[in-house]
């Protein structure tokens, strides 16, 4: 069920947007979250593809909303979307994808994220967004090293993956430059530009 939608990345970190945090946020709590009587026995009396088929149809509503950067609009739909069918891993990591995106920088948030988007690497070792968020995350912390390796991994399990492609293609023209100040600024002077000496009249 591999998909080539648009993940929503943003324009900072490529741009992560500065929300300040809200205190204590509830969305993504738990999951699967505590549920009342009444929807515990209406999930249980329906069947497994009838979750399925509901689940994914607030998944494409999220994915809609996230192009569209309704971040906590994304939001609840992804948690919808878990809850009906908490054994998808893709659905798992765009809920904590879109966790981050929703609830900005804290750390606390930022390790929730973190666990949800790894829970659901797990979940599907197989599709590559779960390891383009984990990239986006790892850059988010400035552990760019450990960025790269996700998008590999996103690379691995879609070679076609556009957006896993770009941010490593972003890092490599980042690094070159860096080399290359570095280069530039270690070099030796050249000859025109050292401080003359006395030179020797021919004999």
């Amino acid at each position: 069920m591999a998909r080539q939608t648009s993940a929503g990345s943003p324009s900072t970190v490529r741009g992560l947007p500065s929300r300040r945090v809200r205190s204590r946020p509830t969305s993504c709590r738990a999951l699967p979250s505590a549920r009342s009587t009444s929807s515990r026995s209406s999930r249980a009396a329906s069947s497994r593809p009838q979750r399925a088929i509901a689940a994914e149809r607030e998944f494409q509503k999220g994915e809609a909303r996230l192009r569209s950067h309704d971040w906590s609009g994304a939001l609840g739909h992804f948690e919808r979307a878990v809850e009906l069918y908490p054994d998808e891993g893709e659905y798992l990591a765009y809920c904590g994808w879109s966790f981050y995106l929703t609830h900005g920088h804290d750390d606390a948030v930022f390790r929730k994220a973190f666990d949800l988007v790894k829970r659901g690497a797990k979940l599907a070792p197989d599709r590559e967004k779960p390891y383009l968020f984990l990239g986006r995350l790892c850059q988010a912390a400035g552990h760019l090293d450990a960025a790269e390796r996700m998008f590999m991994k996103a690379v691995e399990r879609r070679p076609d993956s556009i957006e896993a492609l770009r941010e490593l293609r972003l890092m490599q023209m980042r690094r070159p430059k860096q080399g290359l100040l570095g280069r530039l600024l270690r070099r030796p002077a050249p000859d025109s530009e050292r401080k003359p000496g006395k030179r020797k009249r021919p004999g």
